[in-house]
């Protein structure tokens, strides 16, 4: 069974729409094949997951788990800022240069990426535990938040690095070293790891917890690392001009690149900005339900994830080629079938949602209302497919930075507000309405700067100018 027929088979579509899957052309069948390879690890790294939390669930406290879901949070979030925008803005520079020939471009471009995403994540980490040091030496009351900063910090490197090389992956178009890493092969160890350290008698609390998931991160990095570099070099040859070329185009790559940093910081904080204010507002236990919650809405937002995996490359080859035609076609593809497959997944999520939160523990059920807000979050995001990545993919860092900041006001304001009242009902509702003012204000700014339709209600319409061209960078 190919992975396209796997991914429908797996999904609980509707008659019509199955249907309209199986009368397909050969073009969407590759197309949702490669996005069925991406959607199978990722909700195969789900359900691994999602068995990896209820064992952390039920191997520490309540509260522990809460103080561990909170500080993984921040840690993503940090190695999200420190990768510095090169997880991202390689998703625009390679598939043009490996689809053009250009292999020494390609090369030089990694080379860089490599060097400063290393030194800035390092930079990064040395001054936050430095300053870790300084104010612990003044507090005279100590605890293991201090330790859980610490961990944080020392992973910060390590996620960097693993986001990069993901971003290089999707750009070769390997989807499966790109996504299996992460997503099913650290879940896993982490989860053996963890019940190795449960048989052999040690205490596990929410540091310990940390610390073997900053362990397991490096040990998965380096490992992705090395098939990573035998692959490219399998790909485009051993590098012979990069040291020209690098310093010629360097200065673009910077340009282009470290804006992204700020862009999808703030994007990174606003998809958790819930979790961080619950952090702040409600009580570990609290943040724990929630996080139950939003582990379970992971399941169905891997359609949205596995799609986001192939588009951003698809469009970049669509922009070198200068066709507007041909990109049009691939939005509405990635928006028709990010849609249409996240609202049944969400679905039967909500459908089965008390079951999956009772196996956390009886306490968990608590967070059905704010799954079933979750979802309707999810479902308005997924309207306008990967609007989103289209625009930094076009080059307009500043429309995607003003929506990202918009949208986490908008979710912290409304969060801060409704929290006290609702308690993490108040957060999940929060997360909807920003997920939904979002996604019209990336569709207002794609259709306005490219004349690119991505709702998907929108219909086809052509655009009356195209500034695709005026926007391709060399």
């Amino acid at each position: 069974m190919s992975a396209g027929a796997a991914l429908l088979a797996a999904l609980p579509l509707p008659h019509a729409l199955r249907q309209r899957v199986q009368s397909m052309s050969t073009d969407s069948a590759a197309y949702l094949g490669n996005a069925g390879k991406a959607f199978l690890i990722r909700i195969a790294g789900a359900g691994i997951g999602f068995g990896l939390q209820v064992l952390l669930a039920r191997l520490l406290s309540l509260t522990d788990y809460g103080l561990y879901v909170t500080f993984w949070t921040w840690l993503f979030v940090a190695g999200q800022i420190a990768a510095l925008g090169f997880n991202d803005s390689c998703l625009r520079f390679l598939p043009r240069y490996l689809s053009r020939g250009r292999f020494d471009d390609a090369h030089a471009y990694l080379g860089t990426g490599y060097r400063v995403v290393v030194a800035g994540s390092v930079a990064i980490a040395g001054l936050g535990l430095v300053t870790l040091w300084g104010l612990s030496s003044f507090s005279p009351a100590v605890d293991d938040r201090w330790l859980l900063l610490a961990l944080c910090f020392v992973g910060i490197p390590l996620l960097a690095f693993e986001l990069y090389l993901e971003g290089i992956a999707r750009s070769f178009g390997w989807f499966v070293l790109a996504a299996a890493p992460a997503y099913v092969l650290r879940p896993v160890v982490l989860a053996l790891a963890v019940i190795t350290a449960a048989l052999l008698g040690f205490h596990l609390d929410a540091a310990a917890a940390l610390g073997i998931a900053v362990a397991v991160t490096g040990a998965i990095t380096l490992g992705q690392a090395v098939l990573l570099r035998r692959r490219v070099r399998g790909e485009i040859g051993i590098p012979k001009q990069t040291a020209r070329r690098g310093r010629k185009r360097r200065r673009l790559w910077l340009a282009a690149t470290l804006p992204l940093t700020i862009v999808y910081g703030i994007e990174e904080i606003y998809l958790v900005s819930d979790i961080l204010v619950l952090g702040l507002l409600a009580e570990p236990s609290g943040v724990g339900i929630y996080f139950a919650a939003v582990r379970l809405m992971t399941l169905a937002g891997y359609v949205y994830y596995a799609f986001m995996l192939i588009s951003s490359r698809e469009f970049s080859l669509a922009r070198a080629r200068l066709d507007h035609d041909e990109l049009q076609q691939k939005v509405s593809k990635a928006t028709w079938w990010t849609f249409w497959l996240t609202v049944p997944t969400v679905l039967a999520t909500v459908a089965l949602g008390y079951r999956l939160l009772a196996m956390f523990g009886a306490d968990y059920v608590a967070g059905y209302g704010a799954l079933a807000m979750l979802g309707v979050g999810l479902i308005a995001r997924a309207s306008v497919g990967q609007a989103g990545d289209l625009l930094i993919v076009l080059g307009y860092q500043r429309d995607g930075l003003l929506v990202a900041a918009a949208s986490l006001c908008i979710n912290v304001v409304l969060a801060v507000a409704l929290v006290p009242i609702f308690g993490i009902l108040g957060a999940a509702i929060a997360t909807a309405c920003s997920q939904a003012a979002r996604a019209a204000a990336l569709s207002y700014f794609v259709r306005r700067r490219a004349g690119l339709e991505t709702f998907v209600f929108a219909g086809r319409r052509p655009a009356a100018r195209s500034e695709i061209q005026a926007t391709v960078a060399s």
